[in-house]
């Protein structure tokens, strides 16, 4: 199977999709990689690893052209849907509970996509998506520390005296926050519909009014709650933000499936933040890629095993 690796184009996705080493496995198995020109430069991967590993470079439009599967990290942007083609296979994260107009593209052009975080284990864990929550749950906690301070439009604290209030703390990047942010700061509510046992007392149920309740008193939120089926559920509403303090941080996680508040909306690492109801609110879809040479190993680590299936015409769903 020829497969390509597209460079990522969505605003600062510094993540590739394939590093050397693994582009070299799948050339030892039969395959051929196409690798576009750069596509793992932010990564630490050069055009010279890749092709030392057997891989050729070229243009986007040969990568997607020629390649019978396409692998991304992120869902394709607009200006690569007039690429999607019919028998194409696409492996990368696609969000469709969001994405409805690029679903409805694929499903008419025959496109074969398959999302990352459908990607389940017997279990009922996803391991592709969950290495990249614990990433983003690790980002969000430094996220709240920068901007409640006062140069970056915060209130002015430290963690330590700070309230922080996680929203779907029983997930990978809830219970991700949670562990850094106990250690370091005054007080945690913990909220998720289940119970982890590492929570402890700071543990509450998700009820509309406990967590009106806390973030009339919290500092920082970080919401972490999803359904793959239909997106993130809107858990707070724009009057609960209102009530927050003044100059408060929102670290919205689950905005890559429509995000957890009422004001909510996408931003970008070139222009993350903007303030509704007088409260800082941090919308990146993507945390991840601003720090591509951690996570990129950490995604590609997952997603290989079932990018060999693939090519090697094994089903994985």
């Amino acid at each position: 199977m020829i497969i390509g690796v597209p460079k990522e184009i969505k605003d600062n996705e510094g993540r590739v999709a394939l590093t050397p080493h693994y582009a070299g496995l799948l050339i030892r198995a039969g395959h051929e990689v196409l690798v576009e020109e750069g596509a793992g430069r932010w990564s630490g991967y050069t055009n010279n690893g890749y092709t030392n590993a057997g891989a050729t470079i070229c243009n986007a439009e040969n990568v997607w052209v020629q390649a019978q599967m396409i692998v991304k990290v992120k869902e394709p942007w607009l200006s690569e849907w007039s690429l999607l083609r019919e028998g194409i296979i696409v492996f990368a994260f696609f969000h469709f509970p969001v994405n409805l107009k690029l679903k409805a593209l694929c499903d008419a052009r025959g496109v074969r996509a398959i999302p990352y975080e459908s990607i389940r284990l017997a279990d009922g864990s996803r391991p592709i998506l969950a290495a990249m929550s614990r990433i983003a749950g690790e980002i969000a906690a430094d996220v709240g520390a920068h901007y409640l301070r006062q140069e970056n439009g915060g209130i002015g604290i430290l963690l330590k005296d700070a309230t922080a209030t996680i929203i779907g703390a029983a997930g990978t990047v809830g219970m991700r926050a949670y562990e850094i942010l106990k250690p370091r700061i005054c007080r945690v509510f913990a909220f998720d519909i289940v119970n982890n046992d590492r929570l402890g007392n700071d543990y509450r149920v998700s009820t509309p009014d406990d967590i009106a309740i806390a973030l009339k008193n919290s500092h920082l939120v970080i919401g972490a709650a999803v359904n793959r089926d239909t997106g993130a559920p809107k858990l707070v509403t724009r009057n609960m933000v209102s009530n927050m303090p003044q100059k408060s941080v929102i670290v919205d996680v689950a905005i890559d499936e429509g995000g957890i508040s009422e004001t909510s909306r996408p931003t970008t690492h070139s222009d993350p933040v903007y303030e509704d109801e007088d409260v800082i609110h941090y919308c990146v879809p993507n945390m991840p890629g601003a720090v591509p040479r951690s996570s990129t190993r950490a995604l590609v680590d997952e997603t290989f095993p079932y990018i060999l299936k693939i090519a090697n015409g094994e089903k994985i769903l």
